[in-house]
């Protein structure tokens, strides 16, 4: 029985509880997979004492100090400076990075011909190298200086902007959204995308950005948990899956 959880605060509204389960029994694998109210300060103590579990899936705000307890890391983990997914292997947590396959298995489906991205945390850092891999560079507009140089370490095409010209972020043919929601003023809520939309966030809903934004031209975040929940499912059990049909299974449960 393999034993797995999703650890951030908060937690209580995560689907991936939901959407592993369903997909381990799909697959016809023994496993459990809990959520735990898990914050920086208790996170090295919660892995110390939890070192028989098999995997873990990371949310905000553990992906950069999930890189502390990895005895191996993967190049692109180590690249963004942070982790999503630790699995358990010969007694070492080994840290990988599945928002950045999740980007690229949705960007596939998207105008890339100008992206402006909202943010410069950890997945906006995703994003950025998810992009490089296409050989594609982005906009990024950020209230603060302190992660530029992180920002050009995922992309060196990237263009990073000042907020108060967050507007023009807004006439690109994609807008990929990594803000909290809290970062959503009244100002912010009153600009409307031009093109398509790539959103982060699912919870509460609807989303700013999903009530200005075309349906047919918005993705939420619940595509983009599911995407890159795909590639943890195969890490946790160690086995292959048809990523497109179990992402139409998963996305349809949520």
């Amino acid at each position: 029985m393999l034993k797995l959880a999703v650890l951030g605060s908060p937690i209580n509204h995560s689907l991936s509880p939901r959407i592993h389960q369903a997909a381990y029994e799909l697959m016809g694998v023994a496993a459990s997979y809990e959520r735990f109210e898990v914050d920086e300060d208790s996170f090295k103590d919660f892995i110390e004492t939890h070192q028989d579990w098999n995997g873990f899936s990371l949310t905000m705000p553990l992906k950069a100090i999930g890189m502390d307890v990895c005895g191996f890391a993967t190049s692109t983990a180590k690249k963004i400076s942070a982790v999503n997914t630790l699995v358990s292997k010969d007694g070492i947590w080994n840290g990988h990075n599945t928002d950045v396959l999740g980007f690229d298995y949705l960007l596939k489906n998207m105008d890339l011909r100008d992206v402006a991205i909202l943010g410069a945390g950890g997945t906006a850092k995703a994003a950025l190298y998810a992009l490089a891999g296409k050989e594609i560079g982005a906009r990024v507009y950020r209230r603060s200086t302190n992660r530029d140089a992180q920002l050009l370490n995922a992309n060196s095409r990237v263009e990073i902007l000042p907020w108060d010209e967050i507007g023009d972020a807004f006439s690109a043919t994609l807008l990929v959204n990594t803000l909290p929601i809290t970062a959503f003023d009244a100002e912010l809520k009153a600009l409307k995308p031009r093109g398509d939309v790539l959103d982060s966030l699912y919870h509460p809903w609807p989303t700013p950005l999903s009530q200005s934004t075309d349906p047919s031209r918005y993705s939420s975040g619940k595509d983009l948990l599911v995407a890159q929940a795909l590639f943890q499912i195969e890490l946790f059990s160690n086995t292959s899956i048809d990523k497109d049909e179990f992402f139409k299974r998963l996305r349809a449960l949520i």
